[in-house]
């Protein structure tokens, strides 16, 4: 059995990242975000098709095809690491299911700049339980509400300077800096991090977003596609703040 374990545990993340590319589609398909095409094509070939290799849509964009091998992979190796060599305090399980439901909002945030409410209810209920278990009901209470409220301080401050910006170009701005679905993840990261954590959390992810805003300018720039005030995805920034506390704690609190 201890030879076959391993072999048991890649396959068991191997089929999550599967299903984990059905859900992403399956809300790709309620909100009417894909194209027809693409869509009429995944719905032919049903969600089982999401679990076996090769996975090709020729109608969906290369992108998305090339999503789907990756997070497939991407699971299979996080299922080997963290059974086999989890990091301090982080229990297979819940560690697992939290990395899965991140997975969901990043993709979407990346591929569509959307946070859908579904996926933020979903997750204000796993990480109520997960914050739970990890602190005290309080504790998660507290982180949540920390994190909702210091987003929605960001996320208006941007409205007002989008406005300002706006009024000065004479022409509106057409999309703001952050969405409102940060605001309900910035939420949903402080429950499971819980207070005081959510702050450290925050700060690694404004920090990694100002970074990778620089690299995105900076790359914009030298293939001459620079775009001022262009939005960014912040959701995948955000996420990586609590991962690296929950999961790297030791090398980012040093």
């Amino acid at each position: 059995m201890s030879k076959i374990l391993p072999l048991l545990i890649i396959a068991f993340g191997f089929f999550s990242g599967g299903l984990l590319n059905f859900i992403i589609a399956k809300l790709y398909l309620s909100r009417n975000i894909i194209n027809e095409e693409c869509a009429n094509s995944i719905k032919e070939q049903g969600w089982l098709r999401y679990l076996f290799w090769p996975f090709v849509v020729k109608s969906c964009p290369a992108k998305q095809q090339l999503r789907v091998f990756l997070v497939d992979l991407v699971f299979a190796a996080v299922a080997y690491w963290l059974w086999f060599d989890p990091p301090l305090k982080v229990e297979f399980w819940w560690g697992f299911t939290w990395i899965a439901y991140l997975a969901v909002v990043v993709v979407m945030d990346l591929e569509y700049r959307v946070v859908l409410l579904q996926v933020s209810a979903a997750g204000g209920i796993l990480g109520l339980l997960i914050g739970t278990y990890l602190h005290t009901f309080s504790v998660t209470v507290l982180g949540g509400l920390a994190g909702y409220l210091l987003m929605l301080g960001l996320y208006k401050f941007g409205e007002v300077f989008g406005k300002k910006v706006g009024e000065m170009r004479g022409q509106e701005l057409e999309e703001e800096a952050l969405g409102f679905g940060d605001v309900y993840v910035s939420g949903i990261l402080g429950l499971v991090l819980g207070w005081p954590g959510i702050i450290n959390g925050l700060v690694l992810g404004i920090l990694a977003g100002g970074a990778g805003g620089l690299a995105h300018v900076a790359v914009s720039v030298v293939n001459r596609r620079f775009k001022a005030f262009e939005p960014i995805p912040y959701a995948p920034y955000l996420v990586f703040g609590a991962v690296a506390l929950l999961y790297f704690r030791e090398i980012f609190l040093r």
